[in-house]
């Protein structure tokens, strides 16, 4: 995902901020530890592994992504108050946080007290509150930017 972004903005000639880079990272880790926490709740349940969960527990997995949603939220809190974002866009892009710091923790919610989340996409379509906040956080983005 980061060779991604990295790419994007090389080609098309974007200034990408190092925190948008570290967020695209984080974000990743965040998706695929809670992938994995959900494929040991299966295991455990139906009794089948993969090989590449012999280096994973539960509890190892609870605790990267707590700390990964964390490093997350700090990214975006950094990238909103860096000073080449808030110059190109706007200074209160900042407010923008809530929404993302909601949208972590409802994601936390599901993962480690429902077991919702082998599936992040599945997660997506299917939690209202997550969809809801999503698009608020995309609308007050996009005001913000377009009307200064």
């Amino acid at each position: 995902f980061v060779f991604r972004v990295l790419a994007g903005g090389y080609i098309t000639g974007i200034w990408i901020s190092q925190w948008a880079i570290l967020l695209t990272f984080v974000l990743a880790l965040v998706l695929a530890i809670g992938k994995r926490r959900g494929e040991l709740i299966n295991s455990q349940i139906n009794g089948k592994t993969r090989k590449a969960l012999d280096g994973y527990n539960i509890q190892f997995a609870d605790i990267v992504l707590a700390v990964s949603c964390s490093l997350a939220i700090i990214c975006y809190v950094m990238f909103t108050l860096s000073p080449d974002v808030q110059s190109r866009f706007n200074q209160n892009i900042f407010y923008t946080t809530f929404f993302v710091i909601f949208v972590f923790l409802r994601y936390l919610q599901q993962t480690l007290v429902y077991n919702k989340t082998e599936s992040p996409t599945k997660t997506f379509y299917r939690d209202k509150y997550i969809q809801v906040t999503v698009l608020l956080w995309i609308i007050s983005f996009v005001l913000m930017i377009y009307f200064k």
